[in-house]
């Protein structure tokens, strides 16, 4: 009998597959192992059963998405996660992780955590800029449980990693949202007969109502390498509204005349800060030519 199921974490050379009956522990066809990462977590695979808890992988179903860093398939959306204080957070650091997730093909909100330690005002100054920018953002406190309910809701029905830098809250954010995790982990590790801390790679876990959400802390590698100039302006989505009204089809919406993204900015329906931040990221590409 086979059956499909999504590759939950691996360890050791097994894969722990979540199937609509439950977790089943399975190690791959041999053709498989053959190639390097063809099994990934996030990966939808079909599996033959061999009894209640095991089964062997033998297909890796078509890719939606897949990400480097962390490598995992399938993610549908990221959570760029930053501090309303401890750490301050930086809109460019923002934008950057922004711009890198809109690269990858994914879907991103915000959300703005301990917001217990900062002012009402603060947080909305912050909101404005990335929702006048067409971006959803949840505000937390997760240490409180603040706004936890919301985020969970938005994340109930599709794959997400949490992405920011550290000291931001990912960990009890995480913790929060799959109270469960330890246990998962610990079941894995008594069915394989492996350590807890044996595997490398990302892993996902079941959220509360639904949804699945890695345990990385996202994007670890922030270089701009793979993105060009022409691929920048077309990843800040508020200008795409604007930049098809441009003289030049190949504007980048600096120093060129006529240039409708500029007038935007001038006219406030684009966040001033966001358009300096593109600058600095535009500047950043083409240095590393």
């Amino acid at each position: 009998m086979r059956c499909q199921g999504t590759v939950m974490r691996a360890c050791g050379g097994f894969y722990c597959v979540l199937t609509e009956s439950g977790f089943l522990t399975c190690k791959p066809r041999g053709r498989l192992r053959l190639v390097k990462d063809e099994i990934l977590v996030g990966d939808k695979v079909e599996v033959s059963i061999v009894d209640a808890d095991t089964g062997i992988i033998e297909n890796v179903l078509e890719r939606k998405t897949v990400l480097s860093r962390p490598r995992i398939a399938n993610v549908d959306l990221a959570v760029v996660v930053v501090a309303a204080r401890r750490p301050d957070p930086s809109t460019f650091l923002i934008d950057r992780y922004l711009a890198l997730i809109a690269h990858s093909g994914l879907d991103a909100i915000l959300c703005i955590n301990k917001a217990d330690l900062a002012t009402d005002s603060e947080i909305q100054s912050l909101s404005e800029i990335y929702t006048t920018a067409g971006y959803d953002v949840v505000v937390t406190a997760a240490i409180y449980g603040r706004g936890i309910d919301e985020l969970r809701q938005r994340l109930s029905s599709v794959t997400s990693v949490l992405a920011g830098p550290s000291g931001v809250g990912k960990s009890v954010l995480f913790r929060s949202l799959c109270p469960d995790a330890e246990t998962e982990i610990g079941e894995v590790s008594r069915k394989t007969g492996r350590g807890r801390h044996t595997t490398r790679h990302a892993q996902l876990f079941r959220m509360e109502g639904g949804g699945l959400v890695a345990d990385s802390p996202g994007f670890s590698y922030l270089r701009l390498d793979d993105i060009s100039p022409s691929d920048l302006r077309l990843l800040y989505r508020e200008f795409r509204y604007y930049m098809q009204n441009c003289r030049f089809n190949s504007c980048l919406h600096r120093a060129e005349p006529d240039c409708a993204v500029k007038e935007a900015v001038s006219s406030g329906h684009i966040h001033p800060e966001r358009y300096e931040n593109y600058l600095k990221l535009l500047s950043e590409i083409e240095s590393l030519d």
